[in-house]
Formats: structure tokens, C-alpha cells, sequence
């Protein structure tokens, strides 16, 4: 499988969710485990058992109001993304102790290992900086966020430093 993944390979526009509402961290992994679950085909247990463990090794809330789950999930074929936009942030003990709002969940094949570091760098250069943060808080539809995650963003992003010193494993 390539390394150099594009947001499309891994976010669909129907798996782009806004105005989502949650009390706290783990009403938020339960969310995205239902959802993934339909997707996956999987018991959502097994996503939300999942989901919980990886961030029992620490928190995926990566600053400015990002969290990036992950989970490694035996019996997925590909890799499948989810993104919520919450309407109140949560706290979500992410790097920089802010609530969190908007999160990209990335479910993994176990097999993947490689894979999936590549594809939390990909979807981290993607959402870096306060500008596109920014721009997809102020975005008031699934449609437009998905082009938002999706667009082009100037090569320099991808020369700062690398992403993967701060997700954590």
C-alpha cells in the first residue's frame, strides 16, 4: 500500500459530521464508535474497546481544539476516517489543555502499522494551523468541511517540522 496518502483516501463526505453534542470524552469515542461501527461492520464495542485503549496511552487532543483518535482494528480491510465538529468543545486532555471541537478519527487494519503513522502525518499536515482550524469552525455544512480537509494547501506546510513527534503512537 502507498504511503503518501490524500484526506479522500481516507474521509468520505457522508462520514463529515457537524453540530455533534456530548457531554464529555467518552459519550465522544462512543459517538464516533456507532458511526465507524456501520461502516466497519463491526460490533461498535469492538471500535469503542478500541478507541479507549489507544488513548489510555495518552491523549490524541493534539492543540488548538484537534484530536486526532486512532485505533488499530483487526478484521478492517482499509482504512476509514471520521470527522466531527462538536457544538460546545469538550475537555479532552489534549497536549495543550484547551477543550477539543473538532476531531479526525482514524480507524486502521491491524496490519497497518506503517501505514497508519503515515496517514495521521497526512491528515496533520492537512489540518495544521490556525487558519484552517479557523476556517472549518466557521463552516456551517458537512460539504463545506470536506473541501476544506480536502483542499490543497501550500507546499511549505509539509517543510515544517514533523508530525509525527507530535501524535501521539
Amino acid at each position: 500500500m502507498t504511503t503518501n496518502f490524500e484526506v479522500t483516501d481516507l474521509l468520505s463526505p457522508d462520514e463529515v459530521v457537524t453540530d455533534v453534542r456530548v457531554a464529555d470524552k467518552s459519550s465522544l469515542l462512543g459517538e464516533l464508535s456507532r458511526r465507524a461501527s456501520i461502516k466497519l461492520r463491526l460490533d461498535e464495542h469492538v471500535v469503542f474497546d478500541a478507541l479507549t485503549n489507544r488513548e489510555k496511552l495518552g491523549s490524541t487532543g493534539v492543540g488548538q481544539g484537534l484530536a486526532l483518535p486512532h485505533a488499530r482494528i483487526k478484521g478492517i480491510a482499509r482504512m476509514h476516517g471520521v470527522f466531527y465538529k462538536l457544538v460546545k468543545p469538550i475537555q479532552f486532555g489534549a497536549i495543550d489543555d484547551e477543550p477539543v471541537d473538532l476531531f479526525f478519527a482514524l480507524f486502521v487494519p491491524e496490519s497497518q502499522d506503517r501505514e497508519g503513522i503515515h496517514a495521521l502525518s497526512c491528515i496533520a499536515r492537512q489540518v495544521r494551523g490556525q487558519d484552517i482550524l479557523k476556517s472549518i469552525r466557521h463552516a456551517t455544512t458537512p460539504e463545506a468541511i470536506f473541501e476544506l480537509l480536502t483542499a490543497s494547501r501550500p507546499n511549505d506546510l509539509t517543510k515544517t517540522a514533523s508530525p509525527e513527534r507530535r501524535l501521539p503512537g
